[in-house]
């Protein structure tokens, strides 16, 4: 019962393998402008939290 066997893990290639239970995560980052008056960048990210093959969870459920 371990995340490399079950059916939320997905292996998102460079990202290794990462749990679909639920929605993204989401961050956003504030940059301020270097230029007067301009507004700040805000950068929007999301993703599914990373997990490790061998890690065990309540939450598993057996790949179909």
């Amino acid at each position: 019962m371990t995340c490399g066997k079950c059916k939320h893990a997905y292996d998102s290639g460079d990202d290794g393998l990462v749990c679909r239970r639920y929605p993204p995560q989401g961050l956003m980052s504030v940059t301020p402008s270097k230029l007067t008056g301009a507004p700040p960048t805000i950068t929007k990210i999301s993703f599914y939290p990373p997990v490790n093959k061998d890690m065990g969870c309540g939450e598993y459920q057996a790949a179909d």
